[in-house]
């Protein structure tokens, strides 16, 4: 009985608990605005139309080295001796070769790079559409 007493001493001088204050969930953040891809879009298309410049560049230089080094061969002996033409063709061959390896090298990463970053900033699509088809009649689109 003593201990009856006792625990209803106990509850009884305990205070009751207070619901806790509900916490106001905080403000969602707005979306980050990707304020760069506009200036990436722009910056991948100008080092795109660079780098297939300088490919385009290499092409040119490449082939021309080819034609200089076919020609050769009429002015040129087997014992690899060259009249002046011949020594002109082929030094000429050697400058064409050696820019178009140049030019592929800085062409086909600038084209990488230009195609990713055009990629990677192009402008967002609509995101909402919807179409509705009255009975008989036709289509419309709304955007949002």
């Amino acid at each position: 009985m003593f201990l009856a007493g006792l625990t209803a001493l106990t509850l009884a001088a305990r205070p009751a608990l207070a619901d806790p204050p509900l916490a106001t969930p905080a403000p969602a953040a707005p979306a980050p605005s990707d304020d760069t891809r506009a200036l990436r879009f722009t910056g991948g298309i100008t080092l795109g139309g660079v780098g297939a410049l300088f490919v385009v560049l290499g092409g040119v230089l490449g082939v021309r080295a080819i034609v200089d080094k076919s020609a050769i061969g009429a002015h040129c002996d087997g014992a690899a001796r060259c009249d002046l033409v011949g020594y002109t063709l082929g030094s000429e061959a050697q400058d064409f070769a050696a820019l178009s390896t140049v030019s592929f090298a800085i062409g086909l990463p600038a084209l990488a790079a230009g195609v990713a970053l055009a990629v990677s900033g192009a402008p967002k699509k609509d995101a909402g559409r919807a179409w509705y088809l009255p009975p008989g009649g036709r289509a419309f689109g709304v955007r949002w």
